[in-house]
Formats: C-alpha cells, sequence, structure tokens
C-alpha cells in the first residue's frame, strides 16, 4: 500500500531540515516516549538538535558515528573534542551515556535502538580519557545497578587491554577509584547485588594481576583491612581471593607470571589466614 502523498512530503522536508545547520536549536532532549512527529526526522538521520519542538529519544546511531569521528581529531582533549562537537559538556553526554545503558537493559525497547545504544556507549571506550572520566561517575553506589557494572566494566578494560599506555597518575587514580568502592562504596551485604560484587573483585583481581607484588606490595595488607569495615567488604575480601586463586590458571598468562603471582601469595598467605 502507498504512503498518502501528505508522508512523502512532510518525508521530504524532514530530510531538507536535516541537512542544513541548525540555528539556536535545542539540547538534546531524554523522553521516554517517541513523538510522531519527530520520527520521519529520526528515520532520516537527523540529530536530535534539529527536530525542534519534539518529544523524542536521542538517536544512538548518529551520535555513535560522530563520536568515532572526532575521537579521530587533533588538539585538545578528546573530551573536550567530543562535548564540542557534540554542542554538549560532559554532563550532557554522560547523561546521554546513562540513558544509552538504560535502553540496552530495557526488553521493552526495539532491538535496534538496544543495539544503537550499545553502538552509542562502545564508541566512548575508544577514548581512555573518557573511560576513566565516565567509569568514576558511572560506579558511585548512587547510581542504579546496571550503570555501576558498566562502569566496572570501563575500568576492566582499560586494565585488560591499555594498562601499558595509561600513565602512572591515570593508573593511580584506577587503584585508588577500586580501593575506594571496596571501602565505603557498596550497599549493605543483603542489598548489594551479586553481579555488583563479582565484577568489583574481578577487576580488583585483574588489577592485582598488574600490579602485585612488584608494584603494590601492600595489596593484600589492604584487602585484609577493609575485611574489618563491615561484612558487605568481608565478603568481597573473600570474594577477591577466590577470583584472584582462581585467574592464576587463566590462559592469558604466561608461565613466568604465574609463577610470579604464584611465589609472592605463598609467601604472604599465613599473614592472609589471620582473618
Amino acid at each position: 500500500m502507498s504512503r498518502p502523498q501528505s508522508t512523502h512530503v512532510f518525508l521530504f522536508f524532514g530530510t531538507l531540515f536535516c541537512s542544513v545547520p541548525a540555528l539556536n536549536s535545542p539540547k538534546p532532549m531524554f523522553h521516554d516516549s517517541y513523538s510522531s512527529m519527530s520520527m520521519p526526522f529520526h528515520q532520516a538521520g537527523c540529530f536530535d538538535q534539529l527536530v525542534r519542538h519534539s518529544h523524542s529519544r536521542w538517536a544512538f546511531a548518529r551520535t555513535s558515528a560522530y563520536c568515532e569521528g572526532t575521537m579521530r581529531l587533533k588538539g585538545g582533549s578528546c573530551i573536550e573534542r567530543i562535548t564540542a562537537d557534540l554542542g554538549c559538556g560532559f554532563e550532557g553526554l554522560y547523561i546521554q551515556l546513562l540513558d544509552a545503558i538504560k535502553a540496552m537493559h530495557d526488553p521493552l525497547h526495539p532491538q535496534q535502538i538496544r543495539q544503537n545504544a550499545l553502538s552509542f556507549c562502545q564508541s566512548l571506550q575508544n577514548s581512555n580519557e573518557m573511560c576513566l572520566a565516565s567509569a568514576e561517575r558511572l560506579v558511585d553506589v548512587s547510581n542504579f545497578d546496571e550503570a555501576r557494572h558498566y562502569g566496572f566494566q570501563l575500568y576492566d578494560i582499560l586494565i585488560r587491554d591499555r594498562w601499558e599506555v595509561l600513565s602512572q597518575s591515570e593508573r593511580l587514580a584506577i587503584r585508588t577509584s577500586i580501593i575506594q568502592r571496596l571501602r565505603n562504596g557498596t550497599k549493605p551485604l543483603l542489598e548489594e547485588r551479586k553481579f555488583i560484587k563479582e565484577k568489583l573483585t574481578q577487576v580488583l583481581a585483574r588489577l592485582a594481576q598488574r600490579e602485585w607484588p612488584s608494584r603494590w606490595p601492600e595489596l593484600l595488607q589492604t584487602v585484609k583491612d577493609l575485611a574489618s569495615f563491615g561484612h558487605t567488604q568481608c565478603e568481597l575480601a573473600f570474594l577477591f581471593l577466590r577470583t584472584f586463586l582462581e585467574d592464576m590458571k587463566a590462559e592469558h598468562l604466561s608461565a613466568a607470571q604465574r609463577g610470579r603471582l604464584q611465589q609472592a601469595f605463598h609467601r604472604q598467605a599465613p599473614e592472609m589466614l589471620e582473618f
């Protein structure tokens, strides 16, 4: 069945409207329902900044592609380039990231929207600076659990894949943040979700593989001290030890790395038994 002529005209002007710069256009809007007025513009690939006087969810796909392009530019920090080209500050970009995480985990969203949300999140992972800034905010205990988990996932990516290219200050920032979350950045024992506890301890175990014992000799003592902070911290300490020992068998570790970790743990194990 052919579309009414008015629909074709509307789509034509929607596409034409998207092809010219917007003047004094509004900031992106965040709404859970689509506006029938804005849908043709989104289908034509418009930026939400160009969809005036509508109530629409931003289109993840165009933001993802745009971020990937701006990350390749030179001059200034990555965050400054991305936020400048998208017409929003880091706070605005962070809100979009939270919205994308919600969309990824919402089964009521169409599959395409969820896939575009995932692409948007992955595009921000291309920048170490953006990963660090976003992770620090996402893992806050006041956030919803899926956002916290994604924040720890960003830390995991940095430790696993990019540790050697991070500066000493960036490495220290990650270490400090993880220990702070273990100390006072979790919910009470019976309220904290299992997948949060497992992800947090997994990140710490991966960090231990990178830094302990040569560059972080006091790690095990720090974990032992944290166990006395509360029931949640005590459980996290034991979860870390379990994960750390299991990861010693991981295939990505060389024989030399595995031997170094095992020998160091055997030397310090008696002190850990004083739990």
